[in-house]
């Protein structure tokens, strides 16, 4: 392609290089000939290019893009430096700006104003502490109760014959009840998670059951509602029960009485 550089500008190359020589022979040869490829190639490139040619719209984008700017001068007004100066709306002014926003949620409105609520949910529950649980489901048990307990359960309490030790091919020791003093302490929490369950069941009954008949007494005083999720007419919401608890099935005191009555039987 006769790129190529000529042997005074590969000379001039190395002594201005001044490669560290590795000692062989062919040193100087070796090096004078890689930056004499290295200047092919290197005028092989030059030529390539030489032959693209930039459009008009090309160099206009180009420069569009890269030097192109926009320059603002922004002045910004803040609402709260005149609201001292603006008038208090009247009654009437009020009334109209909530007409118009009242149907709109204040990120979905048109002007930026909204009244609208989204969708809510509001729950409340009954929380049975632990250990609240653990004080009432132990309370009064002795060392008595905890050797019957070992005496009515011995099953749970028996010795595998991994236990004792290597065994021959027909042992003749049965598995046996542990003594009470090596498992008395596993005896107890055994003991005491059974009477925590039975106590978590009978106020979970309790619980369900009173649920159960206010709400249909209540379901049956507002029947005329239907199902739809809206809230209650004021002429239908009369019309539903005082509970045993004092107050109506559908009210935020409900669950508290509900809550106050269990506690109290703790």
């Amino acid at each position: 392609m006769g790129a190529t550089g000529s042997p005074d500008e590969v000379q001039t190359i190395l002594t201005n290089a001044s490669p560290r020589s590795d000692g062989s022979p062919d040193f100087d040869q070796r090096m004078g000939q890689a930056v004499s490829d290295l200047m092919m190639v290197q005028a092989v490139c030059n030529r390539a290019s030489d032959v693209v040619k930039v459009t008009q719209p090309e160099r206009v984008q180009k420069l569009a893009l890269e030097d192109q700017a926009i320059s603002v001068d922004l002045v910004e007004f803040l609402a709260k430096d005149y609201l001292s100066k603006a008038a208090a709306p009247t009654e009437p002014e009020i009334a109209d700006q909530y007409a118009k926003n009242s149907a709109y949620e204040a990120e979905n409105s048109p002007t930026g104003f909204g009244y609208k609520l989204p969708d809510r949910v509001k729950f409340q529950y009954i929380e049975l502490p632990v250990a609240q649980l653990e004080k009432v489901a132990t309370e009064g048990i002795d060392e008595k109760d905890i050797r019957l307990y070992w005496l009515q359960h011995q099953a749970k309490y028996m010795t595998a014959p991994s236990d004792l030790g290597p065994q021959p091919l027909n042992p003749t020791t049965l598995p046996t009840t542990r003594p009470f003093t090596a498992v008395r302490d596993q005896v107890y929490k055994d003991m005491k998670q059974e009477k925590m369950d039975d106590l978590t069941r009978s106020i979970l009954g309790d619980i369900n059951g009173t649920l159960t008949v206010d709400y249909v007494a209540f379901k049956k005083a507002t029947a005329s509602v239907g199902d739809a999720p809206t809230s209650i007419p004021a002429d239908v919401e009369t019309k539903a029960p005082q509970t045993a608890l004092g107050v109506r099935y559908d009210t935020y005191d409900y669950l508290k009485k509900l809550a106050l009555q269990i506690q109290n039987k703790l």
